[in-house]
């Protein structure tokens, strides 16, 4: 089964959100998920029960014309970018249909992707409408508009995210991205509200075969700007963080049957949230601009209060304290495709010369995973116990390229998960992504000491790129798998989703070469 991939598309022109894919023009990004291997047949066409099925291996390079991105994948198709044409390719490098660009005519832009093996889902600008295009014909399958929720929704800041550990489903929800009043959609919002008063967003799960709703959509409530909004630690929850005049206010909704619960949380000095991090067990890192953090604890959620309810509005109960240090590594935490959450190796805000900390926080069967227990209100009893890595110079994470990197190798049977991060020793090093021990080095490379590493399902490998040098190791071992020698690629840039993976030489006469994992299908 493959993974998915949502991510932002390159800025196009000028408009839309913010570029997350420009980073590649100078580092690698790599993001592959797993592939599954093509049973045998006989020479009548039966099928070859008995004979073991052929083991996965990198196909040919197809040459394209054109600088294009890999960016989003299924088994045996790939979207691509050149940053003015968005298009799917299959392994033998035909392109198979274009994203379709401003489908309602209104100057629209796509600004999120996500793929699989049914279907490619597409964000655009300018209303944000969600649609479901068929992986191999492009055709729309279903379409999904905020406004039709009510007049209330807004018409930007809606986007949607996925979580691997809930495949089935698309969470939409909206956080606040600089609308304006006359952003709002036409109309009024009820019978006595008009459309440049405050306005209530939403958030709701779709069914991703049928685009149906899975739930009455949770409305907020009017007044309260949602800052953000993500997957808890378990895959099973979807939590955002509001500000209002007087105060903050987290809300947690299961992301199956859409039950809803709160908290406020009044913050020092009246700070206003900005972003924030799950902690695990209803704890939260909450950010209030700059370098400020505080930290939440939930000691008791109430019952979400909508507009409309007749029920007494329950603030629920929560702990919030400024936090004396730097964010909890919670704060920078990310999922891998295999459904592993852990901390995002990050250098801290205080000291650029500290190690960055990781560790496992919830696992695939949606276990929540932390050495922790909040004691009281000093914050200082609430960090999380992680490990340290020393990464060699110039590698520390947190730019554009590292939202599409999969470092995680999954574990099996007789071994554990492992982060795999370029080291000081002008290598790799392979980490116990639970307790932090070394399981494997490998052998430094002075010359293109590696940049990235990225893991991949399909052979068991991990992708090492640094300037001019592309290899894959062993994810077990360490030891080297292979090096490419096919193609002079000094100076090029690499990108990758899934099987696919894509080098360009960019310019004038622009090439791309782009390569799949082979057998592909099932």
């Amino acid at each position: 089964m493959t993974g998915n991939l949502m991510t932002t598309l390159p800025h196009h022109r000028g408009r839309g959100r913010p570029l997350t894919l420009g980073a590649l023009a100078s580092t690698a990004a790599l993001f592959l998920a797993a592939c599954t291997s093509s049973g045998s047949t006989d020479e009548d066409g039966g099928s070859d029960a008995g004979a073991p099925p052929p083991e996965p291996a990198w196909g040919e390079w197809q040459e394209l014309d054109g600088d294009w991105q890999a960016i989003a994948s299924s088994t045996d198709k790939a979207l691509l970018s050149s940053g003015d044409e968005t298009a799917v390719f299959d392994s033998t490098g035909q392109r198979l249909w274009d994203l379709p660009e401003d489908p309602d005519g209104l100057d629209q832009e796509p600004i999120k992707v996500e793929m699989d093996d049914n279907a490619v889902y597409v964000m655009y600008t300018e209303g944000n409408p969600l649609l479901a295009l068929d992986a191999d014909t492009g055709e729309q399958l279903w379409r999904f508009n905020p406004s039709d929720l009510d007049n209330c929704t807004p018409a930007k800041g809606v986007h949607f995210d996925v979580d691997p550990r809930s495949p089935e489903l698309l969470v939409v929800s909206y956080t606040d991205d600089g609308v304006n009043p006359e952003d709002f959609h036409p109309g009024f919002c009820s019978s006595d509200i008009p459309t440049d008063s405050p306005f209530a967003s939403h958030v709701v799960s779709l069914d991703r075969a049928t685009g149906k709703q899975l739930y009455e959509p949770i409305k907020d409530q009017i007044g309260k700007t949602a800052v953000a909004g993500a997957f808890d630690f378990t895959g099973q929850y979807y939590d955002r963080v509001f500000y209002e005049r007087l105060g903050t206010t987290i809300t947690r909704t299961d992301v199956q049957t859409g039950e809803t619960r709160s908290v406020d949380a009044y913050l020092s000095q009246g700070a206003a949230a900005t972003n924030f991090g799950d902690g695990g067990d209803g704890t939260f890192t909450i950010a209030t601009g700059g370098d400020s953090f505080e930290q939440v604890r939930v000691d008791r959620w109430a019952d979400y209060w909508q507009e409309g309810d007749t029920h007494d509005y329950d603030e629920g109960e929560a702990t919030a304290v400024v936090a004396p240090h730097d964010p909890l590594c919670s704060y920078n935490r990310t999922t891998s495709p295999s459904g592993y959450t852990y901390c995002n190796p990050t250098e801290r805000l205080s000291d650029e010369d500290v190690m960055p900390v990781s560790q496992l926080l919830g696992d695939p069967s949606g276990e929540e995973i932390f050495t922790w227990t909040p004691d009281g209100s000093d914050p200082d009893t609430w960090e999380i116990t992680g490990w340290d890595a020393a990464r060699s110079a110039g590698t520390q994470p947190g730019g554009e390229a590292d939202a599409l990197l999969d470092p995680v190798v999954p574990a099996s049977e007789s071994a554990p998960a492992l982060l795999v991060l370029p080291t000081e020793h002008d290598g790799l090093t392979a980490f116990d992504l639970r307790t932090g021990e070394t399981v494997w080095e490998s052998a430094p490379d002075t010359e293109n000491p590696p940049s990235t590493a990225h893991y991949v399902p399909a052979t068991d490998e991990i992708l090492v790129s640094s300037p001019g040098n592309l290899k894959a190791l062993d994810a077990r071992s360490g030891e080297e798998a292979w090096e490419e020698t096919d193609i002079d690629h000094d100076a090029l840039n690499l990108s990758a989703s899934g099987p696919a993976a894509t080098v360009q030489r960019p310019g004038t006469n622009a090439t791309t070469w782009l390569r799949f994992v082979e057998p592909i299908g099932s």
